[in-house]
């Protein structure tokens, strides 16, 4: 191996090495499932208020699906009955 390839190969490992370090270093904490979110943290929930609030965006992720699914299928009925009525005209 040339001097010059050794020295590129060697280059770019101490570049690798410095990106992982620096990413060790700045990455964001991992926050614990158990730590209270911030939401509820700001407004000093208690547990129940909090269960009671999670329930509620259950249910209105829920319904954001639910209705999402109700969209798609009606958007997908009109475009079979466009289609249908395409193939019956000729």
């Amino acid at each position: 191996m040339s001097k010059v390839k050794l020295i590129v190969a060697l280059s770019f490992l101490l570049a690798f090495a410095a990106g992982v370090c620096v990413g060790l270093v700045f990455r964001p904490p991992a926050r614990s499932p158990r730590d209270p979110s911030w939401f509820a943290h700001e407004l000093g929930l208690t547990a129940e208020q909090q269960k009671r609030i999670e329930a509620i965006w259950s249910e209105v992720v829920q319904t954001g699906r639910t209705r999402r699914a109700d969209h798609r299928r009606a958007v997908e009925k009109a475009q079979d009955e466009r289609i249908r009525a395409l193939l019956t005209e000729s």
